[in-house]
């Protein structure tokens, strides 16, 4: 990496659904994992780092041809971390804009893309071992929280590298979140969680945050804002509200991971659960739910809702290959195989 700016050939690898149902079960990851051989709704755009520390990115089967398209940049990861990717779809499944964050391998800080033609240098430094936040935000433009490299604490910047200390402590080795509405949630160096909010500046509650883990946060679609996270002490997963409520769900995260949500009537959360490492979904009004699926150890799901009114998750599966459910039912896989110890991020 020692340009700004990656031009790229672009490859483009198609692989049929028909052979992603044959991967499934010559893999033999349970029936319920290859239930059908098509999607439903808007797909979205996924990142992730593959074994050679490379970022890729991926869409799902376009719901027309039923087949994934993968794109490679030709940009080299920090081999701990994991990529964001924020966006939206138009309604009729069409890609408006895509942009991915990630920490560049030997230390050259923060990177972004365009979906999917370049890798741009933002010339930011970040903190080893942590990953970028990166969000479509309501103005149409690209905003990245992020820890940075020095003991910087909370740091954002624009998509064009414009960056700003907002001189807020984090936990070493955490990561922030950051919503659609500029909001970011983050485990402060006090152990807490805290929220920053533009204009308002951080706040705390003084929730405790389990050692090692980032939150999820996510715009609401009435207003407000929700967090989900996991807790000291108990391990559960928490959530806690722009309106100053916290509930503990009872359900155990699983070591070494962090829960995703997405707003979702009014929100769900995708976890890794203790004890099985089965992915599970919350929500405030059903509860938790074993997905069934298999999250392999270290690997955290991320989920996003489609705008054609459901869910999606994608996540590490035990065989090491990225996987995604959608709320229609459907497990599908096309083989790509995720570093160990990281995580996929999915779009909105």
């Amino acid at each position: 990496m020692n340009t700004s700016t990656y031009k790229r050939s672009i490859r483009q690898f198609v692989v049929p659904v028909g052979f992603v149902c044959s991967l499934v079960l010559a893999l033999a990851l349970g029936a319920s994992q290859a239930r059908a051989a098509t999607y439903l709704g808007c797909p979205g755009a996924i990142a992730y780092q593959a074994p050679n520390n490379e970022l890729f990115l991926t869409e799902p089967p376009a719901y027309s041809t039923g087949k994934y398209v993968q794109y490679q940049p030709h940009a080299g990861m920090e081999g701990n971390t994991s990529p964001s990717i924020g966006g939206n779809t138009s309604d009729n499944c069409a890609v408006t804009s895509r942009s991915a964050a990630f920490q560049a391998y030997g230390g050259s800080g923060l990177w972004r893309t365009t979906f999917p033609t370049v890798a741009i240098k933002l010339y930011l430094g970040m903190a080893p071992g942590t990953s970028p936040s990166i969000v479509e935000e309501t103005t149409g433009k690209f905003e990245i929280a992020f820890q940075a490299s020095g003991g910087g604490g909370l740091w954002e910047s624009d998509s064009e590298g414009h960056g700003k200390s907002l001189e807020l402590g984090m936990e070493p080795g955490t990561s922030p979140s950051i919503a659609a509405n500029g909001v970011i949630a983050f485990h402060a160096n006090t152990g807490a969680l805290w929220i920053y909010t533009p204009g308002k500046g951080g706040s705390s509650n003084g929730l405790g945050m389990w050692p090692g883990s980032s939150p999820s946060i996510t715009a609401l679609a009435g207003g407000g804002w929700e967090v989900a996270f996991r807790a000291s002490g108990s391990g559960h997963l928490w959530t806690y509200s722009s309106s100053g409520g916290s509930v503990d769900t009872g359900f155990g995260v699983a070591e070494s991971t962090s829960p995703s949500i997405t707003a979702f009537s009014p929100y769900l959360v995708a976890f890794t659960a203790s004890g099985t490492h089965h992915l599970w979904k919350y929500t405030p009004s059903g509860g938790g739910v074993d997905l069934g699926a298999v999250v392999a150890e270290g690997s955290s799901p991320s989920v996003a809702f489609r705008n054609t009114g459901y869910w999606e998750a994608v996540y590490r599966g035990s065989n090491g290959n990225l996987w995604s459910y959608s709320s229609v039912g459907l497990f599908l896989s096309p083989g790509y195989a995720i570093k160990s110890g990281t995580s996929p991020s999915i779009a909105p």
